[in-house]
């Protein structure tokens, strides 16, 4: 029998009110961080990379279109790590770090 303490956390949240507000507020602020980074990606040029894809993708994560070469060539020259297959953490990806970003994947483009 699976642990009752993440279903009894989601029960003390969701039955008060003020902790339910606090909740919706910080889960609509990660909302709009993704979109917005998603949004900054889609509009980055980065050669013949269809970056616009991204913009219609949902979720935490997204595949950029990378081959094996392009993703070991991130992670060993740039420091951007990723899984091979080019998924990234788009909610991870800080907003001051979308220029640097976009810039490496130009140099491995």
């Amino acid at each position: 029998m699976p642990p009752d303490h993440g279903a009894a956390i989601v029960r003390e949240v969701l039955s008060d009110e003020a902790l339910r507000a606090s909740w919706r507020e910080e889960l609509d602020q990660i909302r709009s961080h993704i979109k917005r980074t998603r949004r900054q990606l889609a509009a980055a040029r980065v050669n013949s990379m269809p970056m616009h894809l991204i913009a219609d993708q949902k979720g935490m994560f997204s595949t950029l279109p990378l081959n094996d070469a392009q993703v070991t060539a991130l992670r060993e020259q740039h420091g951007i790590y990723m899984t091979d297959s080019a998924r990234i953490n788009v909610a991870g990806l800080r907003e001051a770090d979308i220029p640097r970003f976009v810039e490496a994947l130009k140099a491995v483009a």
